[in-house]
């Protein structure tokens, strides 16, 4: 009998000790909540580990996968002030797709028929010193949806100077428009014709490549010598491959055709 009454006397301790335990500071949460130190303490709660956020303004309907030229080209100015230093960079020179693969393999999504990119580069250049015609840093920003992906400035103190002769101010014609042209043009009836060839396509050959590049110097036409600026200096060029196949010159003012040439 006394053996009993001193097991009942030992659990009744264990049972009061359990309940002695230290106790969360705080107000109690529902039951099967969990919450944070900062919740505890009286902090706005934000989202636990591998919880996202979305962008204020920005919802998952607008994300992007390749950009227009003129949508980088804002990205790329903000780096490019950023990055001056005495004379300010000038646009030089605009790629499409560029990098946007391993070496030897290119791009092929039909968004680059519709005149977007998932990546662009733009070519800037500086005088080393404010009037001088020798000497230029090259600043090379390789630009995504998500903004500069790569930025690289070169010195050239022993060159003439590059100097654009267009001024980027007069562009009017993004790459949707430009790709359009040369589309209309001919392009399309050629990708038709040559499915192996078709950027737009992902079993075409793993070298089909449709650049686009806009220049703010003329293009030079070697086998005429002749030059195409546009009108305001700044021209399109559009080429189909393989290599250049096709080529198309555009004014980047106006959208006026200026060469055709396979």
């Amino acid at each position: 009998m006394w053996f009993r009454a001193l097991r009942l006397a030992c659990l009744l301790a264990v049972l009061m000790m359990a309940g002695c335990g230290p106790r969360a500071s705080g107000p109690a949460g529902p039951v099967g909540s969990l919450q944070t130190p900062n919740a505890a303490a009286g902090e706005p709660e934000g989202p636990g580990p591998g919880v996202g956020t979305e962008e204020p303004g920005r919802s998952e309907s607008e994300f992007r996968e390749a950009l227009t030229a003129r949508e980088a080209w804002e990205l790329a100015e903000a780096e490019a002030e950023a990055r001056a230093q005495g004379p300010g960079y000038e646009l030089y020179e605009v790629t499409g797709c560029h990098k946007a693969a391993p070496y030897g393999s290119y791009e092929r999504d039909s968004h680059l028929v519709q005149g977007t990119c998932a990546q662009w580069m733009f070519f800037y250049v500086r005088p080393v010193e404010p009037g001088s015609a020798q000497g230029y840093t090259a600043l090379y920003l390789r630009v995504g949806p998500n903004g500069v992906l790569e930025a690289v400035e070169e010195p050239h103190e022993a060159q003439v100077r590059k100097q654009p002769i267009g001024v980027a101010a007069g562009w009017a014609i993004d790459s949707p428009e430009a790709i359009e042209i040369a589309e209309e043009a001919g392009g399309r009836a050629y990708r038709e014709a040559n499915p192996e060839w078709d950027t737009a396509r992902f079993e075409a050959d793993r070298n089909a490549l449709l650049m686009a590049t806009l220049h703010t110097r003329p293009y030079f036409e070697p086998d005429s010598g002749e030059e195409y600026a546009g009108s305001d200096g700044l021209v399109w060029t559009v080429t189909y491959p393989p290599l250049r196949a096709l080529l198309y010159v555009i004014d980047g003012t106006t959208g006026e055709v200026l060469l055709e040439q396979d």
